[in-house]
């Protein structure tokens, strides 16, 4: 018995920049290997025939288009702001300093207060209160975002215009280049200013977390 086979199309399916681009006759099909993302030339000029993003950038459909959870919260009646990816330190006001502090708190339980949904949903319910999240630390935490959005403003301002009497110093600029190039939790890249707010109770917090996970299993 002769069998059909159904070949699946491209309705309600994403599709790539090429694809895109190609639907809307951008696309040179005698020249389809120079097209890349973003495509520059040897002196690192940007060939806007060639790079998708760009092409696709100048359409109204896609300078307008939000993503899904935008999307959700305006459905809502609320407003999303996209912060840039990487940079815990400026997502949601702070929102990074509040998780790292939390995390600092729960690694300080012993293991046997995590063992079982109730133990553990009883254990959340105990980080997550008010208590230790209190309005002055979140209006800490947030102080301590919008000092970094300062030096990110002060690094685009020296970027973009060379100004000379730009308010952080050039060699610190390029000291904070560095830092700021790699993908970090607020407990990693500012563990000394989030453990600060940490109450000792009788626990060594900075030792417990510069353990190696080695050197727990043989202390126990």
């Amino acid at each position: 018995t002769p069998t059909t086979k159904t070949k699946a199309g491209w309705r309600g399916r994403g599709i790539g920049l090429l694809a895109a681009a190609y639907a809307r006759g951008w696309v040179d099909k005698e020249n389809l290997k120079q097209y890349q993302s973003m495509k520059y030339d040897d002196d690192g000029n940007l060939v806007k025939k060639y790079s998708l993003q760009y092409l696709l950038g100048q359409c109204k459909d896609f300078q307008d288009e939000v993503t899904q959870l935008e999307f959700v919260c305006k459905m809502q009646g609320a407003r999303a702001i996209i912060t840039p990816k990487y940079h815990a330190e400026l997502a949601g006001e702070g929102i990074e300093y509040t998780w790292g502090f939390l995390k600092s708190i729960y690694r300080r339980f012993p293991l046997a207060k995590k063992k079982g949904k109730a133990n553990f949903e009883a254990l959340l319910a105990k980080i997550l209160s008010r208590d230790n999240i209190t309005t002055n630390l979140v209006r800490k935490f947030s102080r301590r975002a919008r000092a970094y959005m300062e030096t990110y403003v002060a690094l685009d301002m020296n970027e973009e215009k060379e100004m000379k009497d730009a308010p952080i110093p050039h060699r610190k600029i390029e000291q904070l280049k560095k830092v700021m190039k790699s993908h970090r939790a607020a407990i990693d890249f500012d563990k000394s200013f989030v453990l600060s707010f940490v109450a000792k109770d009788g626990f060594d917090i900075k030792n417990d977390l510069d353990k190696k996970p080695a050197a727990i299993k043989a202390e126990k």
